[in-house]
């Protein structure tokens, strides 16, 4: 209600609108009651969701390093913390141990500030590791290895601050689920990159014309996982690898078309390999930085 004047006399005319200040104790209960079942229905499937979202959100904050954490640790030792304390492993530049946590025991990581600790390789297989996660990766200067295999939350979002570690030399995406052929394509500002593993990724589409693009963007890189000619007819392929063996064509070498490549010495492989024919112009072109 509203009071208004009319002709010199206050009217109280109805609004619709309810003045809060005056609500009735049982109209607040209802407006709770509704804003209660309107975040989480009292119901099984309800309370469960509830509790994943509880565990998600309880998941990313553990992958936030702190300003203090930094200014009392260093960003290398601080991040490394990180790391372990979600299930990954680091090792740190001149030194060939791997630092992790066991069996909920805390890592044999320094409490303080220990000199100039940089971390050189991170390995963050199997880990829960979300967007949260990868902040501060792209400030550390040494970092050259990164292993996300089997991380069911990498995404293309994921991918693209894995495209800002400048010095990063290799770098494991395989069996990754929500990586797609556009997560890739994020990787080609990434210039030192020498090798790039990609097996099993269901939700790359075009992956091989991907590939195909990187490495001739990036000369050096090396890429293991993907069969360029894995959808060529069976006598597709040996005519194509008999003319690559006679030596009349400049394509890759037999080994790299065929998907048979040995991950033991990659770097050397990659130097051995040729460069594939241009391919035509797709959706993923890059313009060089």
């Amino acid at each position: 209600m509203k009071e208004v004047m009319r002709d010199g006399k206050p009217v109280k005319i109805f609004t619709g609108l309810v003045d809060q200040s005056v609500e009735h104790v049982g109209d607040q209960f209802v407006t709770f009651h509704m804003k209660l079942t309107y975040k989480h229905d009292l119901d099984y499937r309800a309370l469960v969701n509830w509790a994943l979202d509880r565990v998600k959100r309880q998941n990313r904050l553990r992958q936030i390093v702190s300003n203090d954490a930094i200014q009392h640790l260093g960003l290398d030792l601080a991040v490394a913390h990180m790391i372990c304390n979600i299930g990954g492993r680091v090792k740190f530049v001149g030194s060939d141990k791997w630092f992790f946590r066991y069996a909920n025991l805390r890592p044999e990581l320094p409490s303080q500030y220990a000199g100039d600790l940089r971390l050189s390789a991170i390995d963050l297989s199997g880990s829960n590791v979300v967007f949260e996660g990868f902040e501060l990766l792209s400030q550390l200067r040494d970092l050259r290895q990164l292993r996300l295999r089997r991380c069911i939350h990498v995404d293309d979002f994921c991918m693209s601050r894995v495209g800002r570690i400048a010095n990063l030399e290799l770098l494991d995406v395989s069996e990754c689920p929500r990586v797609t052929s556009k997560g890739l394509a994020t990787l080609a500002q990434l210039k030192n990159l020498r090798h790039l593993l990609v097996h099993n990724n269901p939700m790359m589409e075009d992956k091989e014309l991907v590939c195909l693009l990187l490495e001739e963007h990036l000369p050096k890189l090396f890429i293991s996982g993907v069969n360029y000619l894995g959808e060529l007819p069976e006598e597709a392929r040996r005519r194509v690898v008999a003319l690559i063996g006679s030596g009349n064509s400049d394509a890759v070498t037999v080994k790299h078309l065929s998907g048979d490549i040995s991950a033991e010495n990659p770097l050397s492989s990659a130097e051995e390999a040729k460069t594939i024919e241009e391919p035509k112009k797709s959706e993923y072109q890059w313009a060089a930085a």
